[in-house]
């Protein structure tokens, strides 16, 4: 079975960085296979039933009832390292980014405990490769990045009826939901009445006055450095931009940097070459927010008299 598994990575189009460590993965899910679902004593699941050929990248061997040789039984903590060697030996952003996701998630749901993960400088390494797989498929799918834009704006905005009749849209219902939630009433053990936004408020305020010790040996707060660099940024970003457009002519005057931000990804050096909107995702940021007109202007300093 090991030698179909690797001849079926090695005949597709798929990178390999590592045969050696290819075969280390095939090895690991056949040996680590549990053979069946194993579950805690109250039932709860302990174990995932993994790809071993990735499902995103073998869709014809996706059917693990037709394809049984290509299913493993694995426990979470086995599951969480087989990935990891996954990404170890082929050069796949969609595994990649799946691992990283898993390496959060299910430390934050306890599938794993800290023991499991593998040392914060790999990871490191592994979240800086999957930002710049994302930044290239960004770059090279652009026409894709906004058809999900628009795909998960209509999602959101899509009509529906409630059970009294009445129309409401997904968002407007996910957001009475949530709000629901943290307004739910909670008996403290001091028997004080509460609810858990007040409660996620509080503790948020407790971290931003806890003291702590910077490298030089002083003492502060979280929320003075907050003030701190707030101030520093303020003396940084007092000056005004406009927005000129191909033609020379100005679009918008006095800008904030702030408000030139809240749709570019961070300002542009001051120049007919960097134009607002060079990326994709910002192109379709800005098309959304209905600024596709400001798309290839660029800015300049708001100096008087100029």
């Amino acid at each position: 079975m090991k030698n179909k598994i690797l001849q079926e990575f090695l005949n597709s189009d798929i990178k390999i960085i590592s045969q050696e460590k290819l075969e280390q993965y095939i090895e690991y899910c056949i040996y680590k296979n549990q053979k069946d679902r194993i579950k805690d004593e109250e039932g709860y699941s302990l174990s995932s039933h993994h790809h071993i050929l990735p499902e995103a990248l073998f869709n014809e061997y996706k059917d693990l009832r037709q394809n049984p040789w290509n299913g493993t039984h694995l426990l979470y903590s086995d599951h969480y390292y087989a990935h990891w060697l996954l990404t170890e030996a082929i050069d796949d952003y969609g595994q990649l980014f799946a691992f990283c996701a898993m390496h959060n998630k299910d430390l934050k749901i306890k599938r794993i405990t800290e023991s499991d993960l593998i040392p914060p400088e790999e990871f490191q390494k592994k979240m800086e490769e999957r930002s710049k797989g994302m930044s290239e498929w960004y770059k090279n799918n652009p026409d894709k990045v906004e058809v999900k834009t628009i795909k998960h704006k209509n999602a959101l905005n899509k009509e529906i009826t409630l059970e009294d009749g009445s129309k409401s849209s997904v968002a407007l219902e996910a957001g009475k939901k949530v709000s629901k939630k943290l307004n739910k009433k909670i008996i403290l053990e001091d028997g004080t009445i509460t609810t858990i936004a007040l409660q996620r408020a509080l503790k948020s305020e407790a971290t931003r006055d806890k003291e702590i010790v910077l490298e030089d040996g002083t003492i502060t707060t979280r929320r003075k450095q907050i003030s701190s660099k707030k101030r520093e940024n303020n003396r940084k970003i007092k000056d005004l931009f406009k927005i000129i457009n191909g033609e020379g002519n100005i679009i918008k005057s006095k800008q904030l940097r702030s408000e030139i931000k809240e749709f570019s990804q961070g300002l542009l050096n001051t120049n007919k070459d960097d134009t607002l909107g060079k990326t994709p995702q910002v192109r379709s940021r800005m098309r959304n927010s209905g600024l596709g007109h400001l798309i290839g202007s660029y800015i300049e300093l708001d100096v008087p008299g100029k």
